[in-house]
């Protein structure tokens, strides 16, 4: 095989050994030129290439470059934030050409191309993410990359995360109904670390009611709101931001709200403790159905509420629609249930809560009142057919304070109130004008009581069989009910079937 002529010393020979040593200390030198010059290449071929600044090699699969590989000490920062539009990130190393350029490669080695890869000196390069570009769905952690541009690589492995904003599991918006003046049931917002860190909350901006405060570690909201305002039926309405925070920097706010509303017995989620309070709270006059409930009580039952006479505030016990005579209350209505709580359509000896659980009258005073606790008591008449009238009474001690008890109560149906009662205030008709200690009193007879101008027609009257008369012991109003004995034309009332009225007992603590 013939072999090219070789130029030593000045002068070209086709005549060297195999295996030639060159001998000195300075180099020898390689033909130099661009990769457009690159041509009748062979293998084994070397050259230094002035396009990528490197000596080359030509392979059994082309030219490649002989250079030191690039080597990736660190980066900076270590985590970047889902939320930035712009992620910047800056290797550090050593050997990076002019060619060289970085990437990233995911947990499943597919590789992340930056916006823009810069190389800044030997020993940085500068890669950033921005735009469509920005990474937001973690899917490290990620490996850093630099390629020189000799093709030599370095990789530092899962050297980047993503740190992700907190990520809420409550939804935005209202997070329900709490009542002014009442424990609120705990409400719990809820936001997670992606990277398993703990959350913190706090409220940036609004306010929560007055009264109640989040739980800066567990999202709890609790307390009594107490805001202390004006009653507004439709409720108030208290909008604030929970900011979530991972404590590392990241941080997701969410909106909520929260309703506050009053007690006013008008729904089952806002049952006031008694009818007294909803009168304290609205100041209404409209009598009518209202949901109450007591602590004692698993589940608010609807009561009709006497919210004008008397002041309002006054409890339905047991009501009747009479006829004719000899129909008074009964004693067993009061531990027994059925009807309706109104007096227009049906009788009405209880109530139901809305579970279904029926309350007697004796029930409902031990709820509301207590069953060995004073009330005041209420009661009224009202005629429908064969004459129209209403005539109502309460009855109090003579400071107008609670005056008897459930068994005392009982007692006016039994006809054994003779005993432990006495300095009786009678509140009648207007529930301003007032007469004190009357009773105890016959119906008819000499004892025969009038409480206004002393004449036996319409008039009211508080009185008591005193045990003798075991069919009646309350004689409420002159002839009517809740009279327990009708009254007759010898005591002045000579009510007939043509007449009908409604008897109502009520309490108030």
């Amino acid at each position: 095989m013939p072999i090219s002529k070789i130029k030593l010393n000045g002068f070209q020979t086709d005549s060297l050994f195999l295996n030639t040593e060159i001998s000195g200390t300075e180099a020898a030198r390689m033909p130099v030129g661009t990769t457009a010059q690159r041509a009748n290449a062979q293998v084994g071929d070397l050259r230094h290439n002035t396009t990528i600044g490197i000596l080359e090699q030509y392979t059994s699969t082309g030219w490649q470059g002989i250079a030191s590989p690039p080597v990736v000490t660190s980066i900076s920062p270590t985590d970047i934030n889902e939320s930035d539009s712009t992620q910047t990130i800056v290797i550090t190393g050593s050997n990076f050409d002019t060619g060289a350029v970085g990437t990233l490669k995911n947990s499943s080695a597919a590789t992340v191309t930056p916006t823009t890869s810069t190389r800044n000196t030997i020993s940085q390069i500068t890669i950033v993410f921005s735009g469509g570009d920005a990474i937001t769905t973690d899917a490290g952690p990620y490996d850093v990359v630099v390629t020189n541009g000799s093709g030599l690589s370095a990789n530092l492995a899962d050297a980047l995360t993503l740190d992700n904003t907190p990520a809420w599991s409550t939804s935005a918006g209202s997070l329900g109904t709490v009542i002014e003046d009442v424990a609120m049931s705990t409400t719990t917002v809820a936001a997670s670390d992606p990277e398993g860190g703990s959350v913190t909350y706090s409220v940036t901006s609004g306010a929560l009611p007055t009264g109640t405060s989040l739980g800066s570690s567990n999202g709890q909201i609790t307390g009594t709101p107490n805001v202390s305002d004006s009653y507004n039926a439709s409720g108030v309405t208290h909008n604030f931001t929970v900011t979530a925070n991972d404590g590392t920097g990241n941080t997701t706010p969410r909106a909520f709200s929260i309703l506050r509303k009053w007690g006013d017995g008008s729904s089952a989620a806002t049952a006031a403790t008694s009818a007294t309070s909803i009168k304290t709270i609205t100041g209404t006059s409209t009598s009518g159905l209202y949901y109450l409930q007591t602590a004692s009580m698993a589940y608010p039952a609807q009561i009709y509420c006497e919210m004008s006479l008397h002041g309002g505030g006054w409890i339905y016990l047991l009501q009747k629609n009479h006829t004719g005579h000899g129909t008074g209350f009964q004693n067993s209505w009061l531990s027994a249930q059925s009807g309706t709580q109104n007096h227009a359509t049906a009788d009405f000896y209880g109530a139901t809560d809305t579970n279904g659980t029926a309350l007697s009258p004796f029930d409902i005073w031990d709820k509301f009142v207590g069953s060995s606790t004073a009330a005041k008591v209420y009661f009224r008449e009202i005629q429908h057919v064969g004459g129209t009238y209403d005539e109502s009474q309460r009855y109090t001690n003579s400071s107008d304070g609670a005056l008897i008890t459930k068994t005392e109560y009982q007692r006016l149906y039994a006809g054994n109130f003779s005993d432990g009662v006495g300095g009786i205030k009678v509140w009648f008709n207007n529930g301003s004008s007032s007469v004190t200690g009357k009773e105890i009193e016959e119906w008819s007879g000499n004892n025969l009581v009038t409480i206004n101008n002393g004449v036996v027609d319409g008039e009211l009257y508080y009185c008591n069989g005193n045990g003798v008369d075991t069919n009646w012991s309350f004689g409420l109003m002159k002839g009517g009910t809740p009279y327990p004995k009708a009254a007759n034309t010898t005591n002045g009332g000579n009510r007939t079937g043509t007449m009908q009225r409604w008897g109502i007992a009520a309490i108030k603590a």
